[in-house]
């Protein structure tokens, strides 16, 4: 039980000291003034008067306006593609101003990207981090910045209202269907509006080019929220299609049938040849990392360990002392993996915005390993097992799988991302049998998907509210925390479900085969249905993150076959090569037999290594 206030202080610890320095920093914030924004506002004030002064009609050359708001889009009619590509915005605090042709506007501005740009894509545009490789162009606009400078396309805005703002057409060098600056149907745009009296802003929504008029994305964006928190749809856009629905079940039923029977090759195959691997792996690390190099290697780390904890005064054979090392060894796996978890967003560096995320899902992970050390600790006290001590355990391993996650997250272009945060975990030091461990597993996939998706709904409830540019940053937080703890609680939950030896699912198949199903069929679906392939139509999220998970799928259950030919036609090989020499070795030894001496056999049947693990 000491343990396990130990535990409650840390994670009460960790969540409430970051989270009023965030606080805190949000005040000071919100109650000074922005003495840079407010110069640049005045510099384009001034401009828009010289434009003004020089004959200009335009919505720059309004009367001023003091009233204290934001533009918000919050509705949108579907953009015709082609020579016309009309749009009306519909919201609020656009400011009033005059229409103007056939010119650009410091207060509006659509950039226009390629068929299959997803809007986390053109949201990570819109902070300013492009993603490698893609490519966009601007109308209407005669700002520079770092989206991009002003080209030949203007605009003709036939109205502009506080609510309302009608696109009539792109003038200027807007092309043919041959043209690099055109709308094909299909094509994604954002749209950025300012107010024109007070700069306020912008704006931001997301369209798709002939799709049904909807606002994808937050009215107005907020640099601080990561893209974990704002590229998940909310649960009506979800499950808004029956249809889908059905193409998302039969697609999970798919991968489950390419894990199920690959991952019994591959546990059968690793188990009776586990000797053969061992022996081959120690050859080959022999070879590519020779004794010298492995004896300076260790002598170095050893150095560099003993000095650590000498400096760290964790150094000892106390027990006191392990626990310590032991407590160590956590955070710093906690620390790394939280790391880990905030480069899936695009604009990870030195910024605000990534303080956020990475104190957000640090105590995600955390409340993460909070929930399975609770139901652990109700499991052993309902099968009233004696004597528990409490300790925590870190799972180097499980940095490995989060950095692979991050990787194929980046390269594929996929929002939110695989964020894995099963880095650590916490033990009872008892014994389990056979069956206990297997309740074990499928109560803490379940307890974890269900706190997951509870996460999931206070997200929706909360994240308009975030979006908002100018929220508060505590809100911030607690909405990229929501999302971590939702996308974490998945993707952990489904890779932890894999029925591999070292993996929580093979103990849940061995105890029950149709609960692990059940368990892990209805979590792919969940994670297919959600973060893969949320939403149908020209709106929809891009497939590559569906088609690589498809690819891996299929990558592992071809890599499980080969494994288990590759030893079929070893034991082949050794069979053949036994039958053919047989006879003769039984020639030989005839040769040096005493007379009387029973006649030595050779036994042509294989025989596969019986290691185990």
């Amino acid at each position: 039980m000491r343990r396990f206030t130990v535990l409650a202080s840390f994670v009460l610890l960790v969540v409430a000291g970051p989270l009023a320095g965030l606080w805190a920093a949000g005040a000071a914030a919100s109650g000074a003034p922005n003495t840079r924004v407010a110069g640049s506002l005045d510099a384009t004030r001034e401009a828009a008067a010289g434009v003004c002064r020089n004959q200009y009609s335009g919505p720059q050359c309004a009367a001023p306006s003091t009233a204290p708001c934001s533009p918000a889009i919050t509705s949108m009619s579907s953009m015709t593609p082609g020579a016309g590509s009309q749009l009306t915005l519909g919201g609020s605090c656009f400011g009033t101003g005059g229409t103007f042709t056939d010119a650009d506007s410091s207060y509006l501005r659509l950039s226009i990207f390629p068929k299959g740009t997803t809007v986390a894509q053109m949201s990570a545009v819109m902070g300013g981090r492009a993603p490698v490789g893609l490519a966009w162009w601007n109308a209407c606009s005669n700002r520079s910045d770092r989206i991009g400078g002003p080209n030949t396309v203007t605009c003709t805005v036939s109205q502009w209202t506080n609510t309302r703002l009608t696109l009539h057409t792109l003038n200027g060098g807007y092309g043919d269907s041959e043209s690099a600056w055109y709308v094909y149907k299909g094509s994604a745009v954002a749209v950025q509006v300012w107010n024109v009296q007070t700069g306020a802003g912008p704006a931001i929504a997301y369209l798709y080019a002939g799709a049904p008029g909807s606002v994808f994305g937050s009215g107005v964006t907020n640099g601080h929220l990561s893209t974990i928190a704002s590229s998940l749809v909310s649960p009506l856009k979800a499950f808004r299609s029956v249809k889908s629905d059905a193409i998302d079940g039969v697609i999970a039923l798919g991968l489950f049938q390419f894990i199920l029977f690959p991952a019994e090759f591959f546990n059968s195959t690793f188990e009776e040849n586990y000797a053969d691997i061992a022996a081959w792996w120690e050859k080959w690390t022999g070879l590519l990392f020779p004794a010298p190099l492995r004896r300076a290697v260790r002598r170095t780390w050893t150095g560099s360990k003993t000095l650590m904890l000498k400096v760290l005064r964790l150094g000892g054979a106390t027990e006191a002392k392990k626990r310590e090392r032991n407590e160590a060894a956590f955070a710093l796996v906690l620390v790394v993996g939280a790391l880990l978890g905030s480069m899936l967003d695009p604009q990870f560096g030195f910024n605000l915005r990534t303080v956020v995320l990475f104190v957000a899902v640090l105590v995600a992970m955390s409340a993460g390993a909070a929930v399975s050390a609770v139901m652990m600790l109700g499991y052993h006290r309902a099968r009233k097992h004696p004597d528990l001590v409490f300790t925590f355990r870190a799972l180097p391993l499980g940095l490995g799988i989060a950095a692979v996650c991050v990787l194929i997250s980046r390269l594929s272009g996929f929002y939110p991302g695989y964020l894995y945060g099963v880095v650590f975990g916490v033990s009872f030091g008892r014994e389990l049998a056979k069956h206990e461990e297997g309740h074990v597993v499928a109560l803490n996939a379940w307890m974890t998907v269900v706190v997951a998706v509870g996460a999931w709904l206070l997200w929706a409830a909360i994240n308009a509210s975030a979006s908002a540019r100018d929220s508060f940053i505590g809100t911030v937080f607690l909405d990229d925390f929501l999302a971590s703890l939702f996308v974490s609680g998945l993707v952990g939950t489904v890779i932890s479900l894999f029925p591999l030896r070292f993996l929580p699912g093979h103990k849940l198949q061995s105890w029950h085969k149709g609960a692990w199903a059940a368990t892990f069929l209805i979590t792919l679906f969940v994670l297919v249905q959600v973060l893969l392939r949320p939403y149908p139509g020209p709106e929809g999220r891009s497939h590559a993150p569906l088609v690589t998970t498809i690819v891996l799928f299929i990558v592992f259950a071809g890599g499980s076959l080969a494994f288990r030919q590759h030893f079929v036609r070893k034991e082949r090989r050794a069979a053949a090569a036994e039958a053919a020499h047989g006879p003769a070795g039984e020639a030989a030894i005839d040769l040096h037999e005493e007379p009387g001496t029973p006649s030595a056999t050779v036994d042509p049947t294989p025989k596969a290594s019986s290691g185990q693990l």
